[in-house]
């Protein structure tokens, strides 16, 4: 008897279906509804109070209200964690329109008495039920991981809801506002938190007023000091429209203009171009995680890698712009080591991803199927700071990306000291010649074993021909120690066999010659002498005139070279060239595919024309080579790689 009684308040809707046709049975819906339905279109928890009841509305959610008499007027407050109202709000049940819905502004006010608004939606509903809705025209969310503090643009006022540990850290909730204060442009301001920068005396700026309308933009917010270089920080800026329930709500996401994922196995260092002296500036990366990352230029975003087994840095790359390419850097003995780097666009987001490089073919493959090693390089726009030379070894094969992306695709090869030469790996085909000096030694065959029985164990070497100071030859034993002076060492010169040692004392031409028809001396080229000068080497390896009856003789017990007349039966006239060093001395350079990769094949000449009928020196020693028979037997038949003879350039495929 003595209790509160605690009413129940329903409405119901009674409505006259068209079924069933028969006017004598019954025919209608009857739906009972609460009263008054709360609904939440904010991203966090409010408390609203009506008519002194207070309930709790999750983001996101409605809750049904059976306690509330709708006849009278109510009163509406909101709270928030950190806004609530300036006033209650009146809200007349008379007011409403089954067919329109009521706008009503909402302020709010924060600690430190800032205002801001919400709006309620109201309208009726089936029986004479009402219903609420509560919104916000702005959410924010700070996804940089930096401290931001917003305003509305020449207001001097920050929005309300922003307290001090916004200065410090950044604010996982959304910030709620509203543009609604006519006295200001429609647009917002934003800076960092005064306390973003460790370092005292740096002071933030806001930045210039931003239009919220749909789309991508990205800003730059500056960290000023009186002193220290001003500090930059690329953020950016997504507003997304609501749908649905959402309609009138836009959504202002901020995020790191940049972020970076280590999708690689290597532990990863990071910095800015110009940081690179500066041990704090560098970022370390563990493989597979991600770091966000903020620019600190004003302009070029241009960013320096190395892997955790690298001794250098990489070329800088831009990571404002959508690329995929591999990247270098050096290893202690100047090994190229390899990332590879991809960097996407997402909403207002560039994703650089940085993979291994082995799941991808390198750009460039350098074969060089030579006897020799060869010097490669890429070329500069700068020769002051030139990019590093690497050695490819013979009979080797390695695998390239370009030093610096941005610089030129060119390559620079070279063979020992001869001049280099310049190739476009994009120009598929023969593109170049290389060429060093590779002079031989005339060897006497069977001085070795004659040479050896009376020589000392140190002393045992083959005799070969050399040329003495006033152009007479004699045999004496290999010197490769003092192979620079060039007496030992002879070149062909058409038909002639030149001596390099005396004709670069004598700045001409010096050749192999016969005096007295039977002494070998070095003179000079002449036409005149054409009868003595010129040679040839025969298959059965005799040193013979150009007429072919007399042959080149070392005498090993005199070291006496003479000319005879050729007797097969005669070692003394078996001769040996052996070269100074491997190969011909002449490589050709050829620019081929495979797959995707562009090779930079190297051949030597006498490799290149052995197919095509011309012989080798080797052959001429070895006139009979081994041939063999191969058949295969594809049990699952073959599969064949069709690519374009032309290389197209990533920027013609873009305009194209």
């Amino acid at each position: 008897m003595g209790r509160d009684l605690f009413f129940y308040r329903l409405c119901c809707s009674i409505r006259r279906e068209r079924y069933p046709e028969g006017d004598s049975l019954p025919g209608h819906s009857i739906r009972i509804l609460p009263p008054l339905t709360l609904q939440s279109l904010l991203p966090i928890d409010a408390h609203i109070t009506i008519s002194n009841y207070s309930h709790l509305v999750k983001a996101g959610k409605n809750i049904k209200i059976t306690s509330v008499n709708i006849s009278d007027e109510m009163s509406i407050r909101v709270e928030t964690d950190r806004l609530s109202s300036s006033s209650p709000l009146l809200l007349s049940p008379s007011d409403l329109s089954p067919s329109t819905d009521m706008l009503i502004p909402l302020s709010m006010r924060d600690e430190m008495g800032r205002t801001s608004s919400f709006f309620i939606t109201a309208k009726r509903e089936m029986g004479g039920s009402i219903s609420i809705s509560l919104w916000s025209p702005f959410w924010v969310l700070n996804k940089t991981g930096i401290p931001l503090i917003i305003k509305q643009d020449a207001s001097e006022c920050e929005w309300a809801g922003q307290g001090e540990e916004h200065e410090k850290a950044n604010d996982k909730h959304p910030l709620l506002f509203d543009l609604a204060d006519d006295r200001f442009p429609p647009k917002c301001s934003i800076r960092l938190g005064a306390e973003a920068v460790r370092e005292e005396g740096y002071r933030p700026v806001f930045c210039k007023g931003i239009t919220l309308s749909p789309g991508v933009q990205s800003i730059q917010l500056l960290m000023r000091h009186e002193s220290l270089p001003t500090r930059y920080y690329n953020i950016g800026v997504e507003v997304r429209p609501g749908t649905g329930l959402y309609k009138d709500t836009q959504v202002v996401l901020l995020t790191s203009r940049f972020i970076i994922n280590n999708a690689s196995s290597f532990q990863i260092i990071a910095c800015h171009v110009d940081l690179l002296e500066q041990q704090s500036r560098h970022i370390s990366i563990s493989p597979q995680s991600t770091v966000i990352w903020n620019e600190n230029r004003s302009s070029c975003s241009l960013l320096c890698i190395k892997r955790s087994d690298a001794s250098s840095w990489s070329s800088p790359f831009r990571i404002d712009t959508i690329h995929s390419n591999h990247v270098t850097m050096r290893a202690v003995d100047d090994t190229p080591l390899f990332l590879r780097v991809e960097v996407t666009l997402h909403g207002s987001v560039f994703h650089v991803t940085i993979s291994d490089a082995h799941y991808c073919p390198a750009p460039i493959i350098i074969d060089n199927q030579s006897e020799v090693p060869v010097l490669y390089q890429q070329m500069s726009r700068n020769p002051d700071h030139p990019h590093l030379r690497t050695i490819c070894k013979a009979k080797s094969k390695v695998e390239y990306a370009w030093d610096d992306p941005s610089d030129l695709h060119q390559l620079n090869l070279q063979v020992y000291e001869k001049k280099s030469v310049m190739i476009d790996p994009s120009k598929i085909g023969k593109t170049a010649t290389l060429t060093y000096d590779n002079a031989f030694y005339i060897t006497i065959v069977n001085s070795f074993q004659s040479w050896c029985r009376d020589s000392p164990p140190m002393e045992k070497s083959q005799l070969v021909l050399e040329c003495l100071q006033k152009g007479k030859v004699v045999l004496n034993k290999q010197n490769r120690v003092d192979a620079n002076s060039g007496s030992q060492l002879w070149r062909w010169n058409g038909d002639r066999i030149e001596n390099v040692g005396m004709s670069i004392r004598c700045s001409a031409s010096y050749v192999l010659d016969t005096i007295d028809g039977c002494r070998a001396m070095v003179t000079q080229k002449s036409n005149a002498r054409d009868d003595t000068q010129k040679w040839r080497l025969r298959e059965d390896s005799r040193l013979v005139s150009e007429r072919g009856r007399k042959a080149i003789v070392g005498r090993v017990s005199s070291l006496e070279v003479t000319l005879e007349d050729v007797d097969e039966n005669k070692d003394e006239q078996l001769i040996s060239l052996s070269r100074m060093r491997a190969g011909s001395g002449c490589l050709h350079v050829n620019i081929v595919h495979e797959g995707p990769s562009l090779v930079v094949r190297i051949i030597d000449e006498e490799d290149s024309m052995v197919g095509i009928g011309r012989p080798s020196l080797s052959s001429l020693l070895h006139p009979h080579p081994p041939s063999f028979d191969i058949n295969l037997q594809l049990t699952s038949g073959m599969g064949l790689s069709l690519v374009s003879g032309s290389h197209v350039s990533r920027e013609k495929e873009r305009k194209e």
